[in-house]
């Protein structure tokens, strides 16, 4: 008798197989399928029936969106694998073309500032504080630095500035600090005063 294996059975599960297509595939009695099918669900936690809609049509292998919206691609043993075994489909895809991993200290940057576009012209691999610097960057042309130094010149703290302007308070702190540096005004000596509302 041949022996199952099991790589490729889940191979063919993960492009949406079911324990019958996969029976007449390998040739394998349907009863033994179906248990070897049971059991690999339950070893990496996948749905009975997936749906081929959960197929990534660029990688072939199961699809969910991540909690910040970009696409995850199920890849079984990677080092950089979440509880349900999902990478970033930008990380994979990179590293199938290079060839190895991805080291702690690099980050799959998308050049268009969509993160669901996950084409490889796309993509560009940078460290971790060239992808920081980047976005800080952006972020910092946005900013209108005279009206913050004026509200600075008024007593407010960056978290007042920021609400008060619509910024994002993180960036809001870093301009202070830096027309602090440049201008010497004091940190924020505010006091609430309810005349003036909040």
């Amino acid at each position: 008798m041949r022996l199952l294996d099991y790589d490729i059975l889940y191979d063919l599960m993960l492009k949406g197989n079911g324990p019958t297509k996969i029976a007449e595939i390998t040739g394998y009695k349907l009863s033994t399928i179906k248990n070897v099918c049971r059991k690999i669900r339950q070893k990496y936690r996948l749905k009975s029936k997936q749906k081929p809609s959960n197929i990534c049509e660029i990688t072939g292998l199961f699809k969910t969106t991540m909690c910040d919206g970009r696409i995850g691609v199920k890849v079984i043993g990677h080092p950089k694998g979440n509880s349900s075994h999902y990478i970033f489909r930008s990380r994979y895809i990179i590293e199938q073309e290079i060839g190895r991993y991805l080291e702690s200290w690099e980050e799959v940057h998308h050049k268009d500032e969509v993160v669901t576009n996950d084409s490889r012209d796309n993509l560009e691999v940078l460290t971790t504080s060239q992808h920081v610097l980047h976005h800080l960057a952006k972020r910092d042309t946005k900013l209108n630095y005279s009206d913050i130094e004026k509200l600075m010149r008024e007593g407010l703290g960056y978290k007042r500035i920021a609400k008060q302007l619509g910024y994002n308070s993180n960036s809001t702190q870093c301009a202070c600090k830096k027309i602090r540096i440049r201008t010497g005004i004091p940190l924020s000596t505010y006091q609430y005063d309810p005349s003036k509302g909040k």
